[in-house]
């Protein structure tokens, strides 16, 4: 088994299960090829937020390929656009990629994982550097990325240091290529069909957004309905129990009157008892 495809399984685990697989993999290894066994135990731990840019990769991989190629498009299209129009590209580029992180945060709860707003900001931050740049795009497109990417503008970016494993690549290092010339009509077209989808992927998870938020809404108000509810039986049942004790004590003086009152009534049937011995002897 080659490293290439050890890696790609590896980079598939929740971040949790990664270290134990990736050693219960070395150890496998070892006896037959060491030199194998330590490029896998070198494999990095992926961060949350590369953890979860790798499982849209491989989950959502027809939805990856839609941001990237809106990329490569927008990256070609900006070098004749001006003013408004580049603004309002690179406005739905940003709807783009939130409305893609939204997916991504889908995807990681569907795997039990919560992904925080800080976590959530460095796959947008991912996804937008994928977008911008060609090395960052063959880093997320690899779906083995260990840490999180931004864009620096550069047009190259080392894949060593961001990725577990280069596929097909000798080098380290992947440098962005000028894209080739094209009509500028049939490109606008394209930008312009892809922008559609976007728009539509947007609208959609807009829509996710807002149902999820009603039903978060309705837990939060039927929660707090419970919470009054059970604040109030907790203040019933404190007066229950002052009441209780108050009882109780009168009970108990209630049982010691009772007894005094017995003893005093078996103390006069025995009076009585004898007066009437003595009164039946007198008469005799």
């Amino acid at each position: 088994m080659s490293l290439a495809r050890i890696a790609h399984e590896l980079y598939g685990l929740l971040p949790t299960e990664f270290i134990a697989e990736r050693d219960a993999a070395a150890r496998a290894i070892r006896p037959s090829d060491r030199s194998l066994s330590d490029e896998v135990k070198a494999l990095r731990k992926p961060s949350t937020a590369a953890w979860a840019v790798n499982l849209l990769s491989r989950e959502k991989s027809d939805l990856l390929e839609q941001v990237l190629a809106l990329g490569v498009s927008l990256r070609q299209a900006q070098a004749g656009l001006q003013g408004e129009e580049l603004r309002a590209l690179t406005k739905q580029r940003r709807q783009l990629i939130a409305a893609v992180t939204t997916e991504v945060r889908s995807l990681a709860a569907a795997a039990g994982v919560k992904l925080t707003e800080a976590v959530a900001r460095q796959v947008e931050d991912t996804l937008s550097a994928a977008m911008v740049d060609e090395g960052a795009a063959a880093a997320v497109h690899s779906g083995m990325l260990t840490d999180a990417l931004a864009s620096t503008g550069m047009g190259s970016l080392s894949l060593g240091s961001v990725v577990g494993v280069i596929p097909g690549k000798t080098s380290g290092k992947l440098h962005a290529v000028p894209p080739a010339p094209v009509d500028a009509s049939e490109e606008r077209e394209r930008v312009e069909k892809l922008l559609e989808q976007a728009s539509a992927l947007l609208d959609d998870a807009e829509a996710r957004v807002e149902k999820a938020a009603k039903k978060k809404n309705k837990r939060e108000a039927k929660t707090l309905q419970l919470q009054a509810e059970l604040d109030e039986l907790r203040r019933k049942a404190a007066e229950l129990e002052h009441a209780l004790d108050g009882l109780a004590d009168e009970l108990e003086e209630a049982e010691e009157a009772y007894a005094t009152a017995v003893a005093m009534r078996d103390e006069a049937k025995a009076a009585a008892v004898d007066a009437a011995k003595l009164v039946a002897k007198t008469s005799r």
